[in-house]
């Protein structure tokens, strides 16, 4: 994999690959919001789907 990728960056891009030492670390980001909720909401989670399920004992 790796000589095919060296010879497509050699004839194709033309760049060249810098050492694994020489990059700089990734840092994390924080790209999203948290968005608190109520799970038990029914405006959030819908109608119960096992409102018309019957107990197993009752069977």
């Amino acid at each position: 994999r790796q000589k095919v990728a060296k010879r497509d960056n050699d004839s194709v891009y033309f760049e060249k690959v810098p050492a694994l030492s020489s990059l700089p670390a990734v840092q994390g980001a924080i790209v999203a919001k948290p968005q608190p909720f109520d799970c038990h909401d029914p405006e959030v989670c819908g109608p119960d789907i096992f409102q018309k399920l019957v107990p197993l004992v009752s069977i």
